[in-house]
């Protein structure tokens, strides 16, 4: 699945399972993982059937239809790419509605989500951060090293990721240590946000080199699931009907930095 550019959702992935409500071995339930994301394709699109013990098994055979305003796209699974999807390639649009449809076993699995509106200009957030190569370096773990900004009056919500983009890591003096370990928590990448800002703090670098910067607009069926008290009870707070799970759609914008050795320069 082509997950790569949309990293953020990892984290709804790998708390579904672990959050289902208990069943006994006969019960079977369904989870749906279906993502759009503005201008890319529709793809992600996911149906699980889950039955005791947490067994999970992909549903290759339900029928899927997808309704963009008065236009229904029947969606077919391929085996290869792993998740429904459309014939032909349909772009995802943003501030239009999208309503998920699931037939299977004499079930109806219904959503419905908008995509975000495009993210609004200015950003600020600067393209060179310094870190020494030395000791001193374990220093900055905790310590505010730059700060993504962009324009949020209306106080939506947001989530960035920082990605490092090198094949060949070249590690900062502090990388793997008990330290790095304990201010990493201090870090609010990867958590929604209703700020102007992200700060990027020591504890969010590895390695010298080139990181990518994906500030996302999601809504709030993305911050209910993601928040801890609702995963508890994540039948009652999805906003699937008839089954678990998520349907959901981003708008995002990309940006990029470099970490070099130099004197650090503090933002």
């Amino acid at each position: 699945m082509k997950f790569q550019t949309w990293l953020l959702f990892l984290i709804i992935t790998s708390l579904f399972t672990a959050c289902l409500p208990k069943q006994d071995e006969a019960s079977i339930d369904y989870v749906v993982e279906a993502y759009l994301r503005a201008n890319g394709p529709i793809e992600n699109i996911l149906l699980y059937k889950v039955t005791g013990n947490d067994r999970q098994t992909v549903v290759s055979n339900a029928q899927v239809l997808l309704t963009i305003d008065d236009q229904t796209l029947r969606l077919k699974y391929s085996t290869d790419k792993g998740y429904y999807f459309p014939d032909s390639t349909v772009l995802v649009e943003h501030s239009k509605s999208y309503h998920l449809k699931m037939l299977v076993d004499e079930r109806v699995i219904e959503s419905t989500t908008i995509v975000p509106e495009v993210i609004i200009a200015p950003f600020r957030m600067p393209k060179v951060i310094s870190i020494p190569d030395d000791s001193t370096a374990t220093g900055l773990l905790n310590r505010r090293l730059a700060t993504f900004k962009w324009s949020n009056i209306d106080k939506e919500y947001y989530l960035g990721n920082l990605k490092y983009m090198e094949n060949k890591p070249d590690p900062l003096p502090y990388k793997g240590s008990r330290l790095a370990s304990l201010a990493e928590r201090l870090s609010v990448v990867n958590l929604p946000t209703t700020a102007d800002t992200i700060p990027l703090i020591g504890a969010d670098f590895t390695d010298y080199g080139r990181y990518q910067f994906i500030l996302y607009k999601i809504n709030d069926e993305y911050v209910e699931v993601f928040d801890g008290n609702s995963l508890v009870s994540l039948s009652t707070t999805s906003n699937i009907e008839n089954a678990l799970g998520i349907f959901t759609a981003t708008s995002s914008d990309t940006f990029f930095l470099n970490v070099v050795r130099k004197n650090v320069v503090l933002r």
